[in-house]
């Protein structure tokens, strides 16, 4: 009875080397490993189904790594550094395939935030506000805010000072009130900010109801809103609402922290250490994959090695070498050098199409586009049976992901 079962085993065994896409999946790998005993036969089908599904994930790595060299919003090719000598002055924060270029930015004038300072009043002293409900308009940005505050007869004017500051942060008009105390005197006023700088959030406080505005005097502007005012390249005079501006339609953003005595030079570079890491990851893994694919287990037919056998020459200007062993060494200095005095000419070898990526991509697209079966080395004593078998290709038989367990019965 067992010898007519044998058939059936070694379809079970076969399937298991030839389906290795199947095998391949996230949820298999997180299963308990797969268990083939009692015979070497056996033992050989799972060893060369590892080599293939070994190989297939370093081509994978290989396509993976491709994609993000060449993908625009992420590459490391088209990822930029700021430079500039004025840490104190600006800040300088470079987007994605910002232009290479310089800039000469002079700053003169930051962008400020109005302020009205009310007067000091005596903290414990009675209030000389309105007794009742007080009512005063802020107005900012054409948009009017009414805010009211009830005041009652023995109210001091620490304790208006608390209703009025309570009240207009609760209003939400894009006014920010505080108050400042001046524990010598014993005295503390109202003090009233715009949230944000520029002209276009200036504001005015006028009463409506009472005298609230007038008795605290915050109705006074202490400091006037104003815009930013700089210059690029020896241009115009620009302004700005805020301290945020924006060159090379947005890819350069700049904060203005202080006026500058003279220009300050700006440089967009490329940013050479993350070019490198994303490179360095793609040469890796086409190493690792000439590495899986020129194993001497001897499971792996002639055309693996064929495969990662194709020269790739033409980058050693750039930093990229063959190596005795077919795969490719970077010089991370000249290719930093190389980014920096040649950046288009290097980023086309790169990232473009026929550039490395693309080619090392095309390599790895190879090994999915025939059948994982036909990787295997016909020749070998050990894989006569499943090559005998040959299964149908595209029929998958769907074994639990819990793991292949043959031990001789069925």
């Amino acid at each position: 009875m067992s010898g007519a079962l044998l058939p059936a085993q070694r379809i079970h065994a076969a399937v298991y080397a030839h389906n290795l896409d199947y095998y391949k999946q996230p949820l298999f790998r997180q299963s308990p490993p797969v268990r083939l005993r009692r015979s070497p036969v056996q033992a050989s089908y799972r060893e060369a189904a590892s080599e293939i599904a070994q190989l297939l994930d370093a081509a994978d790595q290989v396509r993976s790594a491709a994609i993000q060299v060449r993908r625009p919003d992420v590459s490391g090719l088209l990822a930029r550094i700021a430079e500039h000598d004025a840490p104190d002055a600006i800040g300088v924060t470079a987007e994605f395939d910002a232009s290479l270029t310089t800039y000469r930015l002079r700053v003169e004038r930051l962008a400020s935030a109005q302020s009205n300072e009310g007067v000091s009043l005596p903290k414990s002293s009675p209030s000389t506000v309105r007794t009742g409900l007080n009512r005063m308009a802020i107005t900012t940005g054409g948009n009017t805010t009414i805010v009211s505050a009830l005041i009652f007869p023995d109210d001091t004017h620490e304790q208006v000072l608390a209703k009025w500051r309570n009240a207009i942060n609760l209003a939400e008009a894009g006014v920010k009130a505080v108050i400042v105390n001046d524990p010598a005197a014993d005295s503390a006023r109202l003090v009233l900010r715009a949230e944000h700088a520029g002209r276009r959030y200036a504001f005015r406080v006028s009463d409506v109801t009472g005298n609230a505005a007038t008795v605290l005097g915050i109705d006074r502007v202490h400091e006037m809103a104003s815009d930013a005012a700089y210059s690029v390249d020896g241009g115009q005079v620009q302004t700005s609402e805020s301290n945020e501006i924006g060159l090379d339609g947005g890819k350069l953003r700049i904060r203005l922290n202080a006026p500058t005595v003279s220009e300050v030079l700006i440089r967009v570079l490329p940013d050479a250490d993350r070019a490198i890491r994303d490179v360095k990851t793609l040469l890796e893994a086409y190493q690792l994959l000439c590495k899986r694919a020129t194993d001497r287990s001897g499971y792996l037919n002639d055309t693996v090695r064929h495969f990662v056998g194709q020269v790739v020459q033409g980058f050693e200007s750039i930093g990229i070498a063959n190596g005795a062993d077919g795969t490719l060494k970077l010089d991370e200095a000249k290719f930093a050098e190389s980014l920096l005095h040649r950046y288009e000419w290097t980023r086309q070898l790169i990232g473009d199409s026929m550039g490395l990526a693309d080619r090392l991509s095309r390599i790895a697209e190879q090994f999915e586009r025939v059948p994982p079966s036909s990787l295997l080395n016909a020749g070998m004593r050990e894989l006569q049976t499943y090559v005998a078998y040959r299964p149908p290709e595209g029929h998958y038989l769907q074994i639990p992901l819990t793991g292949l367990i043959h031990d001789g019965e069925l």
